[in-house]
């Protein structure tokens, strides 16, 4: 069973918190039967990974050093991208690089940008020496249209662009905004699912055995309009997770929440003589605040389900013991669901 990759998610209340390093987000994903959980951190720090095999194994922890990004299981085999810090603190290396075991990294290839070249970011293994890559804030393109996915080949150790991927329409509907073109990877056993969670707008694609891949796009909010760069939108999808048999369900705001909450995030303070961690945490009550008048007029959550094999989300009522309507945001984030090793949802609200 191929593995399934969950969001990186900025939690500003955990980061202000604490001196050290906070655990912002967990990304689940499966090899096999043993679910992969990688603690991310602060970009550059140290975290770790805790292989969680069915019951009745025993959990093994593996910690990483700093400058390990995400993490993707593939057929077995850790690949990872990883900053190299010089002893001049304004230089470092990306490399991309990859374990039997999450302990031993041999570097595959540097990641840099030639002149003239496209930028690739989070290379996603999808077969041998071939990655489904990014394109960062400038897109590709394909057919004179811009698109934000693309297949590239490892090559006598350069990743190398060699096919852009056709998005259709609706990547021009994820919107402007600083963080609108990002993309979070679901993937199963005959799927991978690139989803846009500012939006809600996501591209199932189908990778077949000669490496050649399919898409259909869709939108679980298609009357939404586009974000402007000013709207300060908040983020569509509130939470996602993949069973091990490869059902995916999503939770998201709703579109009127959404269109209500783009202009709710700002805040304003006088630094007169506070220090920034005392203006900060001035800012984020203020907008915590903001944000929590938006829950109270549409606190509605919608719940969502791609089914194996399926290629479009249907709505679904929401899990035994969550909510589907919440008054807060401190309420919203304390919905945590995940599947198991036996593929039933474990539920935190």
């Amino acid at each position: 069973m191929r593995p399934a990759f969950l969001p990186l998610v900025l939690n500003l209340t955990a980061l202000l918190a604490s001196a050290a390093p906070p655990v912002i987000e967990e990304a689940r994903q499966w090899n096999g039967a043993t679910q992969v959980i990688q603690d991310l951190v602060f970009p550059g720090e140290p975290s770790r990974l805790r292989l969680v095999p069915p019951p009745p194994g025993a959990t093994v922890e593996i910690p990483l050093p700093k400058g390990f990004d995400r993490i993707h299981v593939f057929d077995g085999v850790y690949y990872a991208t990883r900053w190299v810090q010089f002893e001049n603190p304004t230089l470092r290396r990306l490399d991309l690089v990859s374990s039997p075991d999450a302990r031993s990294w041999q570097i595959l290839a540097e990641l840099k940008t030639e002149p003239g070249e496209p930028y690739l970011g989070n290379p996603v293994p999808i077969g041998r020496d071939r990655f489904l890559v990014g394109s960062g804030s400038r897109p590709f393109s394909i057919n004179g249209r811009p698109s934000g996915l693309g297949i590239a080949i490892l090559h006598k150790g350069r990743l190398k662009l060699d096919t852009v991927l056709d998005m259709g329409d609706t990547w021009a509907k994820v919107g402007q905004g600083p963080f609108d073109h990002n993309l979070t990877i679901l993937r199963d056993e005959d799927r991978i699912v690139a989803l846009a969670e500012r939006s809600g707008a996501y591209w199932v694609l189908s990778v077949n055995p000669t490496g050649t891949v399919s898409l259909k796009a869709g939108h679980l909010l298609p009357d939404l309009p586009p974000a402007k760069p000013q709207d300060n939108r908040p983020r569509a999808v509130l939470l996602s997770t993949v069973s091990p048999e490869g059902t995916v369900l999503l939770a998201t705001r709703s579109q009127a929440h959404l269109l209500a909450g783009q202009n709710a995030s700002k805040a304003s303070a006088i630094l007169g003589n506070q220090d920034r961690k005392a203006l900060m945490q001035q800012l984020s009550a203020q907008i915590a605040t903001q944000q929590d008048a938006v829950w109270k007029a549409h606190g509605e959550i919608l719940w969502w389900e791609l089914a194996p094999h399926a290629t479009a989300f249907k709505r679904r009522p929401a899990p035994e013991g969550t909510p589907d309507r919440v008054e807060s945001g401190a309420q919203a984030n304390r919905i945590k669901v995940s599947f198991n090793g036996k593929g039933e949802l474990d539920v935190k609200s």
